[in-house]
Formats: C-alpha cells, sequence, structure tokens
C-alpha cells in the first residue's frame, strides 16, 4: 500500500510547487483589495478555489495518465487487493485535503501578521476551514466513485469540473458585483455557523465513506 501512495505522490507531485506558488499570489491580490465588503464574500471564495485547485488539478492530470496509459489494468495484475487500491486513492486524496486547507489557513494567518499594514482581509477561519473540507470531500465523493466505475467517464466527469473551477471566481463576482446576491451572503456570514458546518462536515465524511465502499465493491467486480 505504501508503494501505491508513494506512485500517486511521484505522479502528482510535480505539479505542487507551481500550484502552490499560484495560490499564494492569488490569495495575497485579493487579501490586498481596497473593498473591505467584497472581499469579504470574495477573499472566501479564492480560498476554496486556491485549495480545490491545489488537490483537484493534480488528481485529473493523474487520472489522465492513468487512462492514457491503461494503469488500471497494470495495477490488478499485481498481487495487490483491488480494496487496497481503492483506499489508498481516497485516503490520499483526503490527505491532500487536509494538508491544502491548513497551508492556505497558515499562509493567510502569517501573511495577515507579516503584511499587517497592507493586508485588510481576514485570514482563514475555523468556518472557512470546515466548510471548504466538506466541500470538497462531496465533490470527490463524486468524482471518485465514477472514476472506479468508469475511468473514461470518470475522466468526462473531472473535465467539466475543471472548466467549472477556472469560471467560478469570475461567474460569482459578477453575480455579487450585479445583485443583492452580496448583500444576503454578508448576512448569513454574520451567524455563528460553527455547528452547522461542523453538521456538515460529518454527513460529508459520511458520504466519502459511502462513496469508497462503494467504488471497492464496483472495482473488486470490475472486469478489465
Amino acid at each position: 500500500m505504501n508503494q501505491l501512495a508513494l506512485k500517486d505522490i511521484r505522479v502528482m507531485g510535480k505539479t505542487y510547487p507551481l500550484l502552490i506558488l499560484l495560490a499564494t499570489i492569488l490569495i495575497t491580490a485579493a487579501m490586498l483589495s481596497d473593498n473591505l465588503i467584497e472581499t469579504s464574500i470574495k477573499i472566501k471564495m479564492m480560498f476554496i478555489l486556491c485549495i480545490a485547485m491545489i488537490v483537484y488539478i493534480p488528481s485529473f492530470f493523474a487520472t489522465g495518465k492513468e487512462w492514457k496509459y491503461k494503469s488500471d489494468r497494470l495495477l490488478t495484475s499485481l498481487p495487490i487487493k483491488r480494496a487496497d487500491i481503492v483506499t489508498v486513492k481516497y485516503v490520499s486524496i483526503f490527505i491532500q485535503i487536509i494538508t491544502a486547507t491548513l497551508f492556505i489557513f497558515a499562509y493567510t494567518n502569517i501573511a495577515k501578521f507579516i503584511f499587517r499594514d497592507t493586508l485588510i482581509a481576514t485570514p482563514m477561519s475555523l468556518d472557512d476551514i470546515i466548510f471548504t473540507i466538506s466541500l470538497l470531500l462531496i465533490i470527490f465523493s463524486v468524482s471518485l466513485v465514477m472514476t472506479f466505475i468508469n475511468i473514461e467517464k470518470g475522466q468526462y466527469f473531472n473535465q467539466i469540473f475543471y472548466i467549472i473551477l477556472i469560471l467560478f471566481p469570475t461567474v460569482i463576482s459578477k453575480l455579487i458585483d450585479k445583485t443583492s446576491l452580496g448583500s444576503k451572503i454578508i448576512n448569513i456570514a454574520t451567524l455563528n455557523l460553527t455547528t452547522i458546518f461542523s453538521i456538515i462536515l460529518i454527513i460529508s465524511l459520511v458520504v466519502y465513506i459511502v462513496s469508497m465502499q462503494i467504488s471497492k465493491k464496483v472495482y473488486k467486480a470490475k472486469e478489465f
């Protein structure tokens, strides 16, 4: 199982430095915004976008390579339990989600301290962490199970989500600027959402585990 985990790290690891650099640049630029009301909304979206980018893009390209080189057929020919292949993939993605979230959380708080005279946006909060992890767990619950059912169809889903990921900031920004959505989000953001988000996190963890169990059953019965 360790070798399987190292395989994923080797395939995806090359993209991480560039994505981390891009994420820090985007977040710093967002935190330098001179409109505090807009920043309070958009910066949270930027947190989610950057974390999703750090986790999702390497996974997207790794799945593409597996599809191109038929790696799943090779793996299933080795003396490795198919359930272990699924488990390693789910655990690997989970660790990446946690690591990317904690990195962005640490960076925003360090940046706020170092550049306290110029940065006006608030750093990532506990609510942001919980919500981001929950959202990504649900997204990957769908993406991973589709990939194990049919890697080609799973890759099509990933391509669609990849496009959505790119267009998301622009679309949401225009909605906030042109409608009353911004004020509504601000009102919601003033509530104490920690308890609600914690419940959502628990639900998302359950969904993720159920997705893994479904993927195991599908992958065990799959013929190559």
